[in-house]
């Protein structure tokens, strides 16, 4: 039921936004530019270089986006074609749902798998976007609020790696929490590593994926200042939540604000039997004590 109410909300907020054009605005000249950039307007390819990506399982590109976590769908970049240390990730990542764990958006990981560092929602604390990386060498909770929008409307997620080995999340452009560093910062050597999207990192497996759709991927051979972060999202912006429901006749919204609510009624139910509750039952719990009493021990 969940599955079928998420899949009509996707199919009204497609439609809707298939009508509506982003906006674009001049970017500061200068703004760095990625050394790799993914938009899925039409298909994997790199628009800057030479980082074209596969697909795997389930993912597919619809509607000017790449959608990832069905059937273990996910994307993986062909080898680096230059040595990567300091860096920044950047990502327009919309989620299909706010209770998902531990997902990855955007990452670099060594061809093996192994060693990571990845955009990852949720994976230490709830609807907290943090720097996933192995055996959390790398990893420290910035400390930023749990995500409410991305479920509605996409939001641009960017860490920065600086050479000292300090790490900053934004979000929005904005700064989200604080700044940390844990350890030096990786070398992802030229032929040996990757761009993977959908996926924390290694073969998909539970608690690695991310369910939802990416709308541009950007890669950075440097870390970002604050000010860049925020003057490089002048590229593109994406559409509000209002300017979208605006494309829908009133009965489709009527009927995409139905559909959330049952998602999200569905889902406090599902919560509920997870944790083994059951509906009290009089006549069973009369007849669950009457077996149990001292007399029926003896009844043939």
């Amino acid at each position: 039921q969940i599955r079928a109410a998420q899949a009509r909300i996707n199919e009204l907020e497609t439609e809707a936004r298939s009508k509506l054009k982003p906006k674009k605005v001049s970017a500061p000249k200068n703004v760095p530019a990625p050394i790799a950039r993914w938009d899925f307007e039409k298909d994997v390819k790199d628009s800057l270089g030479e980082l074209d990506g596969e697909l795997h399982g389930g993912a597919k590109i619809e509607n000017g986006a790449l959608r990832v976590g069905r059937k273990q769908g996910y994307f993986t970049s062909s080898p680096l074609n230059q040595e990567l240390n300091e860096k920044s990730l950047q990502v327009l990542v919309q989620l299909d749902n706010l209770q998902q764990k531990g997902g990855g958006a955007l990452g670099v990981q060594t061809l093996d798998g192994d060693t990571f560092d990845t955009i990852v929602y949720a994976e230490t604390d709830p609807g907290q976007w943090l720097p996933g990386s192995e055996f959390h060498r790398r990893t420290q909770s910035p400390g930023g609020p749990p995500e409410i929008q991305a479920v509605k409307q996409p939001v641009w997620i960017t860490m920065t790696y600086a050479k000292d080995g300090s790490i900053q999340v934004y979000r929005n452009g904005s700064s989200y929490g604080r700044s940390y560093r844990k350890g030096a910062v990786k070398k992802f050597e030229k032929g040996k590593a990757q761009i993977l999207i959908g996926n924390r990192h290694g073969t998909p497996g539970s608690g690695r994926l991310l369910a939802g759709q990416i709308h541009e991927a950007r890669l950075y051979d440097r870390a970002l200042s604050a000010k860049e972060v925020g003057e490089s999202l002048g590229m593109e912006m994406p559409p509000s939540r209002d300017e979208v429901l605006q494309l829908l006749t009133a009965g489709q919204r009527a009927e995409l604000k139905t559909a959330e609510q049952n998602v999200e009624d569905l889902r406090s139910q599902q919560s509920e039997t997870k944790r083994g509750s059951r509906p009290s039952n009089p006549l069973a719990d009369l007849t669950h004590a009457l077996f149990n009493s001292k007399e029926f021990i003896y009844v043939r």
